[in-house]
């Protein structure tokens, strides 16, 4: 597992754009802005140490290098996604490689008038994007950079040093390590000393360190993997209780049934009846112990786009 996340730029280079329907995508980093439009149903963020509640129409701004999750609260949440890479402007701009924004929610410092400028911006940009028009890649990026610009020049953000990127590539580096660790035990009984062990620092240190990276203990990010392995399980067929937990790591039903008792309100096999089998054309469903999203075809997307403007003319 590596979720530092590698986007692939098919289509256009150092832009990828797409909707992306969300239940979960657990703690990972990548080097690209990452600017969202959260179109419909609440989205749960955790940026910068901090939880955040994205309610539907809110716009939100993910700095590269920074780890980040997404969460549903109820409902699966789709959200609008344009990722920019900074090596698009480095001749223009070469600041932006180590530029940090602030603030997750730059709807709060844009007046009315810029917060339709960006919805519209963006849309425009996926109209572009999705159905290629000539000399789109030229558009898109033109469009993205005023993006950034209206959305860097109004909240606030910071230069970081080279000292300091270093240190928070060091720090990006021993979290990767951190959750490779727990992908790799999350069946076993999983200790925080045998990964301290391992990096040769005390356990006060690395409970403080996952605190200030993921927002939460070592022991809750890891029942949160065992969940979502659970949740994986049951969705791929797997009956008996017994062996979903088990086989996700848990070390008793008691345990088990907790744990989706917490994070969805229904015992495992409530769980198990509400999930229908959903078929929804021209979409792919990634599922993993770390995220489980469905991303749509070209044709899907501009479907979903004609509906989004339709919406927002209303």
């Amino acid at each position: 597992m590596n979720e530092y996340e590698i986007i692939q730029y098919s289509q256009t280079g150092g832009l990828n754009l797409f909707f992306d329907t969300v239940d979960y995508r657990t703690s990972h980093i990548h080097p690209e802005w990452e600017l969202l439009w959260v179109i419909d149903q609440p989205l749960n963020v955790t940026y910068r140490q901090r939880d955040y509640f994205a309610a539907p129409d809110t716009m939100l701004l993910i700095s590269p290098r920074q780890p980040h999750q997404y969460r549903k609260q109820g409902e699966s949440s789709t959200f609008l996604c344009l990722q920019i890479s900074p090596k698009c402007f480095e001749l223009a701009c070469p600041e932006l490689k180590s530029m940090m924004s602030e603030e997750l929610i730059p709807d709060r410092y844009w007046t009315q008038r810029q917060r339709l400028q960006a919805r519209s911006l963006l849309m425009s940009v996926a109209e572009h994007y999705f159905r290629q028009t000539p000399c789109y890649q030229l558009f898109c990026l033109s469009q993205a950079a005023m993006l950034l610009y209206m959305t860097l020049t109004a909240v606030p953000s910071q230069q970081v040093g080279q000292a300091e990127l270093h240190d928070l590539e060091r720090r990006n580096a021993r979290l990767m390590r951190l959750l490779a660790f727990v992908d790799g035990h999350y069946t076993q009984k999983l200790r925080l000393t045998d990964f301290a062990a391992q990096e040769q620092c005390s356990v006060s240190y690395l409970s403080r360190f996952t605190r200030e990276m993921l927002n939460q203990t070592f022991q809750e990010y890891v029942e949160t993997v065992r969940f979502h392995a659970a949740c994986k399980l049951i969705a791929t067929g797997e009956t008996k209780m017994v062996d979903v937990y088990t086989a996700s790591g848990f070390s008793d039903y008691r345990y088990f049934s907790r744990a989706f008792q917490k994070r969805t309100g229904k015992t495992p096999e409530e769980y198990r009846k509400s999930q229908a089998a959903e078929h929804v054309e021209q979409t792919h469903v990634h599922r993993s112990i770390h995220s489980l999203e469905r991303f749509y075809s070209r044709e899907k997307s501009v479907q979903m786009l004609e509906e989004l403007k339709n919406r927002y003319r209303q």
